[in-house]
């Protein structure tokens, strides 16, 4: 290069710097002139988006206070003076990992409760056996920081075994601002003594509106008497989860009078026979599951009047004589009220019972049922021509498939494409505008395979509806289920055994079957049997197992192949997510969704529901499989 050039490349940069100067200094000096205020409401957007950190890494949970205080000394200054930062104290982990962490954790709770000044607090611990006892010393030293400022705890969720709830005795009266409570009981070993056990720490709290209390799996190998006292007449939001219920008795006893949302989850459920007649007129939600056959949850039905009602859930296990129907009719008329969401276990004989109840909930907008028959599906198809069509606005629907004396119930999938299409495709531009149109239709089944039979059954009811495939998708439509079934029987369960590692035979099938779908083009054709069989999931849960967890991953190496798999597919499976009319999406074990397609979803939101997530907890397979 020639001096000439490189000065004139530098007359050039020089010339540029110039221009550019004003528009850096314009840019630097409107944010440097932001008031306070600004930078506050900024920061406390920022500490408000909930954390992921993995709870299984070895490390504290990030702060993102602490970040932005470390950005420049203004922000630094403005993080500091204001407490109300501060007030999302850091969790304390006393679980045998996180005592390894528990010097720096110390360090954090200190630095939190003198930022947050005298303002009000959130609070969240864990404890267990091990941990505790790895340094018992700075295990109650650090618990007791939190323990000293409980006269400042605004919401606390607490986890640990009942043996150590006498390390909760500090905080009894000394309670004032607390509004929300959560104490999750973990597994203690106690001797089956008679002693009962009672948490009534939280019986003194002036200002407590929400309770979640989860007891069901606390004791091993015995069940001694557990009580929990809480100020109930107060509470606006009760959650149970227990094995005898006797929470849910003392609670409704006492009829609140500001109580909206009940959740009863319980094994075993108390003797309701002697009970008065019960009112809760501002109860907007009560969801009750039951362990074993629940039939003795009717009696109590007939005691309840829910005025405001809008949300009702009943799961337990019901035999086809049980008037679970007429109950919930019963119920709704006594009260009434009208239902936007509805879910109901149970085997639907009473076609008269589910008319009636649909006729009196003409806003439902939700609705989740079991063994749902041919007569009363057949209920749900739209008439637009109507001037009281029922359940205009239904937008989500919920069929599940419950085992009845181990025999599988099949969904009749005419009729249900009937009621798919009437609400989707059948509903004209000009109707009612009254007329929602279904969003979403999930399947619940218990057993795996006999879900993808009936999905399959459902594609093959109506081509006109899921549209003709084309040739590449016959090949996937032999070639998925065949798959898909033998990857996560040999993968994912039990029927994997330590003889499969040394079974070259099956190493080679796995590998033949993972090779057949390499050899899939999915660029001229319709991959939407990928999705509704779900072997996408299956591939991506597969490439997440651990080295060696795989029966001949060593040698065919099948989890990095399945990795690339997915990333090979996944443009395809995108863009045919966005062409076709709906989507399917398989979400775990027996379970699947079918949805509408809207323009309010991002792709980065369509492959996640495509291939799940590891942390299963977080997506809907839980809320379905586990409700409520």
């Amino acid at each position: 290069m020639s001096l000439g050039t490189k000065k004139s490349r530098q007359s050039s940069l020089t010339s540029y710097k110039d221009d550019v100067d004003p528009i850096c200094q314009a840019l630097l000096s409107g944010i440097s002139v932001l008031p306070p205020e600004i930078w506050l409401r900024v920061f406390s957007t920022v500490i408000q988006v909930p954390d992921d950190s993995d709870p299984e890494a070895d490390h504290p949970p990030r702060m993102p206070i602490l970040t932005l205080a470390s950005v420049s000394r203004t922000w630094r200054t403005i993080a500091i003076r204001h407490c109300s930062l501060w007030t999302r104290i850091p969790e304390l982990n006393l679980t045998e990992w996180g005592m390894d962490t528990i010097r720096k954790t110390r360090k954090l709770l200190k630095l939190f409760l003198e930022r947050s000044g005298e303002l009000p607090i959130s609070i969240r611990c864990e404890v267990d056996k091990r941990g505790w006892r790895t340094g018992p010393k700075v295990a109650r030293e650090t618990f007791r920081m939190l323990i000293d400022q409980c006269h400042r705890w605004k919401a606390a969720r607490i986890k640990m075994p009942i043996r150590f709830i006498e390390e909760l005795e500090p905080i009894r009266g000394r309670l004032p601002v607390l509004s929300h409570v959560e104490f999750f009981g973990t597994k203690s070993t106690v001797k089956s003594s008679g002693t009962e056990y009672v948490l009534d720490h939280f019986s003194d709290a002036p200002s407590l509106r929400e309770a979640i209390v989860h007891t069901r799996y606390i004791f091993e190998g015995v069940d001694p008497a557990f009580k929990v006292v809480l100020p109930w007449s107060q509470l606006e939001h009760f959650s149970e989860a227990s094995f005898s219920g006797r929470s849910y008795s003392d609670l409704v006893k006492e009829q609140p009078q500001n109580l909206r949302k009940l959740v009863y989850k319980v094994q075993h459920i108390p003797d309701f026979s002697s009970w008065a007649r019960i009112t809760l007129p501002n109860l907007e939600k009560l969801r009750i599951r039951v362990g074993l056959p629940g039939p003795s949850i009717l009696s109590h039905l007939d005691l309840l009047t829910l005025p405001a009602l809008v949300d009702l859930e009943i799961r337990g296990t019901f035999a086809p004589v049980d008037p679970l129907y007429p109950k919930v009719l019963a119920l709704i008329r006594r009260s009434g009220c009208s239902l936007k969401r509805l879910g109901l276990d149970g085997f639907n004989t009473q076609e008269g019972a589910f008319s009636s109840i649909l006729a009196l909930c003409p806003k439902l907008a939700a609705l989740d049922i079991a063994n749902v028959e041919s007569a009363p599906l057949d209920m749900l198809v739209l008439d637009t021509g109507s001037l009281t069509p029922i359940v205009p606005g239904l937008k989500t629907l919920v069929i599940r498939s419950r085992k009845v004396e181990g025999v599988n119930s099949i969904i009749d999938s005419k009729v249900l494409v009937r009621v798919i299409k009437s609400r989707t495709t059948g509903i004209p531009g000009g109707g009612p505008g009254q007329i929602e149109p279904l969003r979403e239709v999930s399947f619940v089944w218990d057993d795996d395979e006999m879900l993808h039979l009936q999905l399959a059954l459902l594609e093959l009811e109506d081509e006109t509806m899921f549209f003709h495939e084309t040739r590449p998708e016959s090949v996937v439509r032999h070639l998925a289920p065949t798959a898909r079934a033998k990857l996560k029987t040999k993968i994912f369960y039990a029927e994997r055994s330590l003889v499969d590692h040394l079974n070259v035979k099956l190493h080679m099938k796995l590998s033949r079957q993972l090779k057949g779908l390499e050899q899939v083009s999915l660029a001229e054709g319709d991959s939407r049997v990928l999705t509704r069989t779900g072997l996408p999931y299956i591939l991506c849960r597969l490439s997440e197992l651990r080295a060696r967890q795989i029966p001949g991953d060593v040698t065919f190496r099948l989890r990095s192949r399945a990795r690339k798999l997915c990333e090979k597919w996944k443009p395809f499976l995108l863009q045919d997510v966005v062409s076709l009319p709906y989507r399917w999406y398989y979400l775990g074990e027996g379970v699947a969704r079918l949805k509408w397609n809207s323009d309010d979803q991002d792709q980065a939101e369509d492959w996640a529901n495509i291939v799940g997530v590891r942390e299963w907890e977080k997506t809907p397979f839980a809320t379905l499989r586990y409700t409520p």
